[in-house]
């Protein structure tokens, strides 16, 4: 493997490079010193990467345009910019926090496309996105009122939500946000007693597919997925459901943004927030 000495090296060996992998090596960037004027970019997802050597690499590589972090224990704290020419960001899974985001957006300033999902970013820094209206490409996940982040992101074209995240009902506010999310899962819990999806009427209780009767958690995760789409549905009416997931190059026109959760995708009609 691929060592942060070897990285040095293979760097300075050559000095046109465009393209660089180092996902799954235990690299972490923390030895790098360019400058490396041509690298653009960067592939480190599930690798050793530090919020160290994260400033390294950014600072040595003044072209860079696209970097991958996914998997990785990057907070994203430690990054001071600018860096003018990053376009692509994509930190699934990784150690990214609400100050990280804050730091990314403000040393990222040309930000076009951002991936966030499955990270603990509560939502708290969604404001800093407002200073990059060119962005139009997001993946988040938590607790999600989807109107606000749009409302944030008027460039957004693209929007993906997370499978571990929660759709809520209203905006963040003293409690708001929790109560609608309670009263709308409550709702739901109730239809799926109306429809017979506890005990039955003789107290036995409903067998699984393969009749052992156990929870594999599988009705549990359809029962958000479900609230999930509901929440979606009512915070914006004017969604329109597709059939396939749309070419990002041909996406329909009148649309101000396609939305994506799970399988299931829509376009929202310019105007209709």
């Amino acid at each position: 493997g691929i060592t942060d000495e070897g990285l040095q090296a293979l760097c300075r060996s050559c000095p046109a490079l465009k393209q660089l992998g180092l996902e799954g090596t235990k690299v972490t960037g923390e030895r790098l010193e360019g400058p490396y004027p041509h690298l653009e970019t960067v592939d480190l997802g599930q690798s050793g990467i530090t919020d160290e050597g994260l400033q390294a690499l950014c600072r040595s590589c003044p072209a860079l345009k696209q970097l991958v972090l996914q998997g990785t224990k990057v907070t994203g704290e430690r990054l001071e910019g600018p860096y003018p020419h990053i376009e692509l960001v994509a930190l699934k899974q990784s150690g990214i926090t609400d100050e990280g985001l804050q730091a990314l957006c403000r040393s990222c300033p040309a930000l076009k496309q951002l991936g966030l999902e499955g990270t603990k970013v509560t939502g708290e820094r969604w404001c800093h996105l407002r200073t990059h209206p060119q962005l139009e490409w997001l993946a988040i996940s938590g607790r999600i009122h989807v109107p606000s982040v749009l409302r944030t992101c008027p460039g957004l074209t693209w929007l993906e939500i997370g499978e571990d995240a929660t759709v809520t009902a209203e905006a963040p506010s003293a409690g708001g946000a929790v109560a609608a999310e309670a009263a709308g899962r409550e709702a739901f819990a109730r239809h799926e007693d109306a429809a017979g999806g506890v005990a039955g009427a003789d107290g036995d209780e409903d067998m699984d597919e393969d009749g052992s009767g156990e929870d594999d958690g599988s009705d549990e995760e359809t029962g958000t997925s479900e609230v999930n789409v509901q929440m979606l549905r009512a915070t914006l009416p004017s969604l329109q459901p597709l059939d396939e997931e749309p070419d990002p190059e041909a996406i329909p026109a009148g649309t101000c943004c396609v939305i994506q959760y799970d399988d299931l995708f829509w376009v929202l009609p310019a105007g209709s927030l």
